[in-house]
C-alpha cells in the first residue's frame, strides 16, 4: 500500500515518476505484484487541489500497470481512519518525498 499526499508545489509528472519508480522497487524487494495507492491528505497542510491530486494518481497508476503490477486506486474521501498491521521486516514502512 502506498499512502500518497500531493502538495500544491508538486510537479505531477516528476512526482508520478519518482513515486512509481520507488513503488516498483519496493514491490520487487518484498516479492509482491499488487499495490494499492491511497490518497492520504493527513500527511501535509499544503494539500493540492483534487484535480491535481487525481492527475498524479492516474499517472502513477498508468506507470505501475506498464510495469505489470496489479494496481488498485482508492478514491478520494474513501478513508476516514487507517489501521495498519505492520509485519517485522526491513521494507515494511518507508517515507519518501518526491
Amino acid at each position: 500500500m502506498a499512502l500518497v499526499t500531493v502538495e500544491k508545489k508538486d510537479e505531477p509528472v516528476l512526482v508520478a515518476r519518482g513515486l512509481s519508480e520507488e513503488a516498483v522497487k519496493m514491490c520487487k524487494e518484498v516479492g509482491k505484484e499488487k499495490i494499492v495507492i491511497v490518497p492520504f491528505a493527513h500527511l501535509s497542510n499544503k494539500i493540492a487541489g483534487s484535480e491535481k491530486g487525481l492527475n498524479v494518481f492516474k499517472l502513477v497508476e498508468a506507470k505501475l500497470k506498464a510495469k505489470k503490477l496489479a494496481v488498485k486506486r482508492a478514491h478520494f474521501g474513501s478513508n476516514k481512519s487507517l489501521l495498519l498491521d505492520v509485519f517485522g521486516h526491513a521494507g515494511n514502512v518507508r517515507f519518501r518525498e518526491f
